[in-house]
């Protein structure tokens, strides 16, 4: 008995098809990486990306491209062991165009609503534009595996087995904290922010916003729609300068 297909909303939250739609996020980042300046490299990667190769590093991977291929890595150990669920699963091509669709309504709603501030981006003033557009890139995939994929859902699992939580409970405590420490992230190291109370509200907000879009449609329609948000807002800001 062949087994039956997931409907779009089901599949579009996998693994599968959130590894298959995230991919040319880091291909672009990591390409556009090695295209800039050799000699601006360890400074122009994204915080959270920055963030990722210092914890690899802790396990001996380290270099400037191995983070990139790290993630390349990880994406193909998870295909080879998901083989055999995966394979009777035809991808469709149409699932993937939809999730597209999705992610930019979901990032042009997060930009109409925080447009006034024009910040989610951690960028130099002083960086080019193809580097702030790689970065921006960068920032959808990376910032959405550290604070969503990887601190909600371990924040979530915790609060579970220690408080014995609804899972429910868990995964909305779990995105206001993720947002608070997302929100603190953009404050610190040498591309951060100065520290105000408003900006802090705001990108807990616009954290809390990217971590429900993670817990209701998936790890890819996050990724793709924070970067939707951060190239309007690098447009918005190109624009007016």
């Amino acid at each position: 008995m062949a087994r039956r297909q997931p409907n779009y909303w089901t599949a579009s939250r996998s693994l599968l098809y959130s590894l298959i739609f995230t991919l040319p996020l880091i291909i672009v980042y990591e390409v556009g990486i090695i295209m800039l300046s050799a000699e601006d490299l360890p400074d122009l990667r994204n915080g959270a990306d920055v963030l990722m190769r210092q914890i690899l590093a802790g396990f001996g991977i380290s270099g400037i491209y191995l983070s990139g291929l790290a993630f390349v890595a990880i994406a193909a150990i998870l295909l080879v062991q998901k083989f055999n669920s995966w394979k009777s699963q035809a991808v469709k091509g149409s699932y993937l165009a939809l999730m597209l669709v999705e992610s930019l309504v979901y990032g042009i709603i997060l930009f109409a609503l925080l447009a006034q501030a024009r910040l989610l981006l951690m960028l130099s003033d002083g960086s080019a534009l193809v580097q702030q557009l790689v970065l921006a890139i960068g920032a959808g995939f990376h910032e959405e595996f550290v604070f969503r994929a990887l601190l909600i859902t371990g924040l979530a699992t915790v609060m579970k087995l220690i408080f014995q939580w609804h899972v429910y409970t868990s995964y909305i405590a779990a995105v206001l904290v993720a947002a608070l420490i997302f929100s603190a992230f953009h404050f610190l190291g040498s591309y951060g922010d100065i520290f105000s109370w408003p900006l802090l509200i705001l990108r807990g907000l616009a954290g809390t916003m990217l971590g429900v879009i993670f817990v209701t449609r998936g790890f890819g329609i996050a990724a793709f729609s924070h970067t939707v948000y951060d190239l309007l807002a690098l447009t918005m800001v190109t624009i007016k300068v």
